[in-house]
């Protein structure tokens, strides 16, 4: 599985949240970020990265979605 650079700094932040990178990967790929109404695949793909990264951050301080 190609994993492409931006992909696995966002991995890497959520995955001590996660049971595996393969968790981690479907995630990033299909799971909606509810204050960007898309997946962070598809923000970043629309030029959201820093977005995805600060929502990435929020909740990891624990913040809401």
């Amino acid at each position: 599985m190609y994993i492409d650079y931006e992909m696995q700094k966002e991995c890497v932040l959520i995955l001590e949240w996660v049971d595996s990178t393969e968790s981690a990967v479907n995630g990033y790929e299909n799971e909606i970020i509810p204050a960007l109404g898309m997946t962070p695949l598809q923000a970043v793909e629309c030029g959201e990265y820093r977005n995805v990264l600060k929502y990435i951050e929020h909740i990891s301080l624990g913040g809401y979605a």
